[in-house]
């Protein structure tokens, strides 16, 4: 009989997301000077670019040959989202329009890992799909 053992996994919190860019440079500009973002690490050996995103981070490495970013529904992972502070999609949506961002539709009520709040899907420059997502009410 299969010895029953308690699960010692005890889940924190995502660490980090890693995008496969085409461009480093380009997706370096729009995550730190679009988005924000402070460079924490970079790690040569392997051309990775660690960007801190509150406490956690998303990373950055070049894509690995000319593979095309799959079509919408036959990704492995449709879009990964980021909250941000404060209740002013809107404002973040304007601004995200006059950078050259491709804002997907208009500050919709969505479910989150922090409740209900609002928020908008935006495309990064490699047509990854990110939810920026404002506190919940």
């Amino acid at each position: 009989m299969a010895e029953s053992r308690e699960n010692p996994i005890i889940l924190r919190e995502l660490d980090h997301v890693v995008f496969r860019v085409r461009d480093p440079k380009t997706s370096l500009a729009f995550y730190q000077n679009v988005l924000g973002m402070k460079l924490a690490n970079y790690n040569e050996a392997v051309e990775l670019w660690q960007l801190q995103c509150g406490s956690g981070m998303i990373d950055l490495m070049p894509m690995m040959g000319d593979s095309p970013l799959p079509d919408l529904g036959k990704r492995h992972v449709d879009h990964v989202c980021i909250g941000v502070a404060g209740k002013n999609i809107h404002a973040i949506a304007d601004y995200l329009k006059t950078r050259g961002v491709q804002v997907i539709g208009e500050p919709t009520l969505r479910n989150g890992a922090r409740g209900q709040g609002l928020s908008i899907y935006i495309l990064d420059p490699d047509g990854y799909i990110l939810e920026i997502k404002q506190e919940s009410d």
